[in-house]
């Protein structure tokens, strides 16, 4: 399946907002900072494959296919030891396309040269060269591990933002309950929002894998100005928590768990009822925002 951007950075081009009101429980207004804008590449555009040709658990592993004209595919593979389905995050990004022209100058005048030593380590694994032919193999480790410096990690965010408000992320994860011996359930959605914010969304994507569970990522900015008052607006008491009641997760309906971090502290989740505003409140924002934040149910 191709991960495609184009329809999201057209439509923020022209920036997004909310016409509503901030009374009572609607949002207030706010808008998106506009992301890169490339136009998505043919297949027999030229490309090349970077990452590592081994994935043991337990471990993180990421590669990128980055065309010509800037434009790039990402994947991220979160592996484990033990029960329990690896997660595969997959999305988009671009590079200014100067950047890429220079890497396949690079590629065109350099020769392989050895493979890394560990095979775990990215590498270039294959590109089309200036005569059109496909070059494949494991080399260029030095030019790989710069390339993906680069690209923004696809996996959720770890830390929160420094902030002076008894919250600084929200989280809202939707999953099923685990089945018969399966240790975990399946992820459907997984939100986080920043306090600055900043937003990251992965939803289940349609391809699926035995193995793992695959989610397209999304992430972006609310505007500077705007992001406070969402931000206030969607926990709404949240804050005021009480984990002494937790609701059991229905095998065949998925259930929105809540939670919340400040700075660098772990995430804790909020009673059943605050976590049910918050989810309603997400849904209000969801269809104006990328496709990986739009509500699943």
């Amino acid at each position: 399946m191709r991960v495609t951007c184009q329809s999201y950075a057209a439509a923020l081009t022209s920036i997004w907002a909310i016409a509503l009101c901030s009374c009572g429980n609607r949002p207030p207004v706010f808008s998106i900072e506009p992301a890169c804008s490339v136009v998505v590449p043919s297949e027999a555009s030229r490309s090349v494959q970077v990452g590592g040709i081994a994935t043991p658990p337990p471990g993180s592993y990421r590669s990128a296919r980055v065309y010509s004209n800037g434009y790039v595919e990402l994947s991220e593979l979160v592996t484990y030891n033990g029960p329990g389905p690896w997660i595969t995050y997959l999305g988009t990004t671009c590079i200014p396309e100067i950047r890429a022209t220079k890497l396949f100058t690079f590629l065109d005048g350099t020769p392989p040269g050895s493979p890394p030593d560990d095979n775990r380590q990215p590498c270039v694994l294959a590109f089309r060269t200036a005569r059109g032919s496909d070059w494949q193999g494991c080399a260029y480790p030095l030019l790989a591990a710069q390339l993906l410096a680069e690209l923004p990690v696809l996996s959720p965010p770890a830390v929160a933002s420094r902030c002076p408000g008894s919250a600084c992320q929200v989280r809202i994860l939707s999953e099923t309950a685990p089945r018969s011996h399966e240790r975990y359930g399946q992820i459907i959605q997984d939100v986080i929002l920043d306090a600055d914010g900043t937003f990251w969304c992965a939803k289940r994507d349609q391809e699926e894998s035995a193995d793992s569970d695959m989610l397209h990522v999304d992430r972006g900015h609310i505007a500077k100005p705007d992001a406070p008052h969402v931000f206030k607006w969607l926990i709404g008491d949240a804050v005021e928590r009480d984990t002494s009641r937790r609701a059991p997760i229905s095998p065949d309906k998925p259930i929105d768990r809540v939670q919340i971090r400040v700075d660098a502290s772990d995430w804790v989740p909020v009673s059943d009822s605050a976590a049910a505003a918050t989810s309603t409140r997400w849904r209000q924002i969801a269809p104006t925002l990328p496709p990986a934040c739009n509500s699943t149910h």
